[in-house]
């Protein structure tokens, strides 16, 4: 003999067992959406403003580029880069050794910004900063 209402009661106490487990895992769902709102908004509050920061340490101040891409190069056209990024402050330095090597003339050895001759397109230099310019 089966008692109907007994089967009954067991299916809806399954069902019922089914639904807090999926509202378990919503709050979950919830809980995990909320604390990675979170973490962005902390990460912007953090990050904003400190590009602000980046920002206006650098006001006023110009790239020179990357130093590789410019050796070898025409000492004519590196000077123009170097004018056209907005220093005001070059000097060419010829090395008088074309003879030696005639196919390098008129070619970029080495170049200084502000004393340094290792520079990337990431360093930030006063307009006025001295730039060496030194070809063949």
């Amino acid at each position: 003999y089966t008692d109907d209402a007994d089967v009954i009661r067991a299916k809806a106490d399954v069902i019922r067992a089914k639904n807090e487990g999926s509202e378990y895992k919503n709050g979950l769902k919830i809980a995990f959406v909320v604390i990675v709102l979170g973490m962005i908004l902390i990460a912007l509050g953090i990050g904003i403003p400190s590009l602000i920061d980046a920002a206006n340490k650098n006001e006023g101040k110009i790239k020179a580029g990357y130093y590789k891409d410019l050796i070898g190069e025409d000492y004519k056209t590196v000077e123009a880069h170097f004018e056209s990024a907005g220093f005001t402050n070059i000097e060419l330095i010829e090395l008088n050794d074309a003879g030696i090597a005639f196919w390098k003339e008129g070619k970029v050895k080495t170049i200084s910004v502000g004393g340094n001759t290792s520079f990337d397109t990431l360093d930030w230099f006063e307009p006025d900063t001295k730039v060496v310019i030194s070809y063949h």
